[in-house]
C-alpha cells in the first residue's frame, strides 16, 4: 500500500561514518598467508572488486533497525518481516541504504588473539585466532535514501544514525570492536517535498531532480531531540580506568616475530643477528594491549571467584552459567560487558629486551642450547582504559562480584600476558577501593552478597 500521509517524496541524508575502534566485518572465509615456514589461516573482513574494506548495507541496515524503539516507524521504515511464512505481510519500507565505500587510503592490520583458559590463566594450546582489521581513522561514505516520508520519520532516521556511536557492529563487540561515529554531510543530503516533485514532473525541460531539493539544515540542531523522541536506547555508561604498570609488559604479536625473523634472514650481514622470540603487539605506531586480554583476565578471575566463594561444593557447571551471562554467550546473548584497547605511545626507552635460558624441568639445570629472547615493553606513565556497561542490565550478583573483583584488580591481582610467572604483566589499578565502596550502602552490598550465595546453590 503506497502512502499517501508525507511531508517529502524523496529524502538523501549523506555522510561519513569513521572507524573509532578496529572494525572486523566477517565474510565467513578464510585465507591463507605464508610467513616463513608456516602457513597462516586468516578471518577475511568484506572487500570491494577492488579489494578495498567496505561495511555492508545489511550491516546497517539490521543496526540501524535495531536502535529504532519506535515499532510504528520501524515498520513504515524498514518494512514488515521477510520470511516465507509472512509473504502476505510483506512490504519494501521506505528506507533504500547501500554499501559504505571507503573514502581514504588505509592499510589492514592482522592481529592474533588467544583464548585464556580460566583455571590456568594462560593462553589455551591451539586456540590462537587470526582476523584481518580495518584500523582506526578509517571513513566511509554512507548514503541512504528514503522515500515517502513525514518530519517525525527523517528525525527517526537521524536519530538512529547518530546512536551507531553508542553501539558497535561487526565482530569483537565486547572487546572493543566496531566503534564508528556518524557525521552528516549537510551540503550534500537533501530533501524533495510533494511540491517540488509535481513542478519537476510538469516541467518541460527535465532538470537534475537535486536542483529542487532542500538541504536538511532544520535537522541540524535537532540530533539529541530525536535521540530522545525516537526511543534510542542511550544508557550505555562508560568507566575511565588508569592502570599503573608494574612490571614489563609482553602481548605476543606472532606475525611481528615470523615478519622480524624473515627480515633478518634475509640481512646477510646480520646473519648471525637472532630475531627476538616474542615481540609486544605493535600497530600504527602503538604498541596494543587488547580488550580481548583484559576481557579474558576479568572473566577467568570472576570465574575463580564464583568457585572460591561455592567452596567445595563448587558446581562448574552452574559457574560457567553464571559467567556467560555476565560476559556473554551463544543461548545467553551479548555480554553486559564492553571493552576497550589500551594503546600506548611508542617511545624507544620504554622498550624492555631480555634474554633468558630455558630451564630443563627434569634436571632443574639450564637446558642445553634452549636460549631465548623477548621484546616487551615497561610504560612509564599510567595507561588508560575504558569499560562500557548499561547499569540497569546488570543484576544484584553481578555487581557485588564485579566489585570483588575490582579490589582483587586494585590489590595487585591484574597480571597479563606472557611470562606471568617470570614477573611480567602486573597492571594495578590506580583508585582507591574504599572510596568506590562509598557509593553503596552497607545493606546493598549485603542484599547483593545473599543473591550471589543463592545463585550459586
Amino acid at each position: 500500500m503506497i502512502p499517501t500521509n508525507y511531508q517529502y517524496a524523496h529524502v538523501i541524508i549523506i555522510g561519513t561514518l569513521k572507524t573509532l575502534s578496529p572494525l572486523h566485518i566477517g565474510t565467513g572465509e578464510e585465507h591463507n598467508e605464508e610467513r616463513i615456514d608456516q602457513d597462516i589461516r586468516i578471518n577475511s573482513i568484506a572487500l570491494d572488486t577492488n579489494k578495498n574494506p567496505y561495511i555492508p548495507a545489511s550491516t546497517l541496515r539490521g543496526q540501524l533497525r535495531s536502535l529504532c524503539q519506535n515499532e510504528r516507524q520501524e515498520s513504515k521504515i524498514y518494512g514488515e518481516a521477510r520470511q516465507h511464512k509472512d509473504l502476505e505481510n510483506q512490504s519494501r519500507g521506505a528506507m533504500r541504504i547501500y554499501d559504505a565505500q571507503i573514502q581514504n587510503s588505509i592499510q589492514c592490520n592482522i592481529i592474533s588473539r588467544t583464548r585464556i583458559d580460566p583455571k590456568t590463566n594462560t593462553a589455551k594450546h591451539h586456540h590462537l585466532s587470526t582476523h584481518q582489521q580495518v584500523p582506526i581513522g578509517a571513513k566511509f561514505s554512507l548514503e541512504v535514501h528514503l522515500d515517502r516520508v513525514s518530519d517525525d520519520e527523517i528525525n527517526t532516521v537521524l536519530a538512529s544514525l547518530d546512536a551507531l556511536q553508542q553501539g558497535r557492529i561487526g565482530q569483537g563487540k565486547t572487546i572493543g570492536q566496531g566503534q564508528i561515529s556518524w557525521e552528516i554531510d549537510l551540503s550534500a543530503s537533501k530533501t524533495l517535498n510533494k511540491n517540488g516533485l509535481k513542478h519537476w514532473i510538469k516541467a518541460k525541460k527535465r532538470f537534475p531532480l537535486t536542483s529542487k531539493y532542500m538541504l536538511l539544515k532544520k535537522y541540524r540542531n535537532k540530533n539529541q531531540e530525536a535521540l530522545k523522541s525516537a526511543g534510542i536506547d542511550s544508557t550505555w555508561q562508560s568507566q575511565k580506568i588508569n592502570l599503573i604498570a608494574d612490571s614489563p609488559l609482553l602481548i605476543n604479536d606472532p606475525h611481528e616475530v615470523f615478519e622480524a625473523a624473515e627480515k633478518a634472514k634475509k640481512d646477510k650481514n646480520n646473519a648471525n643477528d637472532r630475531s627476538p622470540d616474542h615481540i609486544m603487539l605493535k600497530q600504527n605506531n602503538h604498541y596494543i594491549i587488547p580488550a580481548s586480554t583484559l576481557k579474558g583476565w576479568m572473566r577467568a578471575h570472576c570465574t575463580r571467584i564464583l568457585n572460591t566463594i561455592a567452596g567445595e561444593n563448587s558446581d562448574q557447571e552452574r559457574v560457567n552459567t553464571l559467567i556467560k551471562q555476565l560476559f556473554g554467550g551463544t543461548e545467553e546473548g551479548m555480554s553486559k560487558l564492553q571493552f576497550s584497547d589500551i594503546q600506548i605511545a611508542f617511545i624507544p626507552k620504554i622498550e624492555h629486551e631480555q634474554t633468558f635460558i630455558a630451564i630443563d624441568r627434569f634436571t632443574g639445570g639450564a637446558k642445553h642450547g634452549a636460549l631465548y629472547s623477548i621484546k616487551a615493553i615497561r610504560p612509564i606513565t599510567p595507561l588508560t582504559t575504558s569499560i562500557r556497561y548499561q547499569l540497569d542490565s546488570l543484576c544484584d550478583w553481578m555487581k557485588i562480584l564485579l566489585l570483588y573483583c575490582v579490589r582483587d584488580a586494585i590489590e595487585g591481582d591484574l597480571v597479563i600476558g606472557w611470562g606471568k610467572s617470570k614477573g611480567f604483566g602486573r597492571l594495578k589499578v590506580d583508585a582507591d577501593f574504599s572510596t568506590l565502596l562509598q557509593d553503596y550502602s552497607e545493606e546493598q552490598l549485603t542484599t547483593w552478597q545473599k543473591d550471589l550465595e543463592q545463585k550459586l546453590k
